[in-house]
């Protein structure tokens, strides 16, 4: 398939909102259904939005600095990469197979072997005291959650570290996480989404369990004596696959109180029912959590 098929074939999968806010790009309010989404543009301190995202073709135009990017455009600026490395990138979030003299060199930000998540947890736990204190102040996660999970930091890539595994606990990547970067997420080389804590799943199968929208969230809530899992795809993401893990578990959807949030939980709940769980609930966070705030917040914030 040449490179221009290639290109719409992605853009034709992606999910146009849910990408540009994984970039840091902050929607107005009320947008969501609208086929031009006003928005804040990424590069400059936009108050109030001068921005368009286009979401038939993708692109994000700025009507205050002029920027005019495709998806494409903007990973190829942002991280110095050429088309190809961008398209593998893309071809990654949405699924598309690549042939392999189509792939680019994409830059290897770490590996994803055993071994780089034991010396990440080692540096979190031994030599990184300020980023411990921090997952304690900030997420209310204990040494003991931080072992558990094997969570660590990658001074390096400046991100704590959060490994994925399967439901019978094979390897299936590590999520690189910054609060304050765009986007707070990456992945690893050679990583893929998959449903965070599925593995607790075969060690408890019985029992309701609580569905987070970020594995921190899901992590403090397995601190707090709960059987809790989360997505990786996003919010708005919830695979037929994982639901089927759910099947005939009580199960309660607990996402961020913001638009995405609560189309999550939603789209969440219908596959949940489709794939025959016991029962469904969305969980409600109080509104004085603000916009976008979530069950880690819950809890910082006094919640029992």
């Amino acid at each position: 398939m040449p490179s221009s098929e290639l290109r719409n074939e992605v853009l034709r999968r992606l999910n146009v909102l849910e990408w540009w806010q994984s970039q840091g790009v902050r929607l107005a309010k009320g947008q969501q259904g609208k086929a031009s989404v006003k928005v804040h543009c990424p590069i400059h301190n936009d108050k109030n939005p001068s921005a368009t995202i286009n979401r038939q073709t993708g692109s994000l135009h700025c009507f205050t600095c002029g920027k005019n990017w495709s998806p494409f455009d903007f990973l190829m600026e942002r991280r110095s990469w050429d088309f190809k490395q961008a398209l593998a990138e893309l071809a990654r979030v949405t699924g598309v197979d690549l042939p392999e003299k189509t792939r680019g060199s994409r830059p290897q930000r770490t590996k994803t072997s055993d071994s780089y998540v034991t010396d990440c947890h080692r540096i979190l736990l031994e030599a990184a005291p300020d980023r411990l204190d921090w997952l304690w102040s900030e997420r209310h996660l204990d040494a003991d959650t931080v072992r558990r999970f094997r969570i660590g930091w990658d001074p390096q890539a400046e991100r704590f570290t959060i490994p994925l595994w399967g439901p019978k606990g094979e390897p299936l990547g590590v999520h690189l996480y910054h609060r304050e970067a765009h986007p707070k997420f990456l992945w690893t080389k050679g990583s893929k989404a998959g449903f965070w804590g599925a593995h607790l799943l075969q060690e408890k199968q019985d029992g309701s369990v609580i569905v987070a929208e970020g594995e921190l969230d899901a992590a403090l809530l397995c601190q707090k004596g709960y059987i809790a899992v989360s997505g990786t795809a996003g919010a708005t993401t919830f695979k037929p696959e994982w639901a089927a893990l759910l099947k005939d578990r009580e199960v309660f959807l607990c996402y961020d109180i913001d638009e995405a949030g609560r189309q999550g939980a939603r789209k969440a709940a219908e596959a949940l029912t489709a794939a025959k769980a016991k029962r469904v609930a969305i969980v409600h966070l109080p509104e004085a959590l603000g916009d976008k705030g979530d069950v880690t917040d819950f809890f910082v914030k006094g919640g029992t």
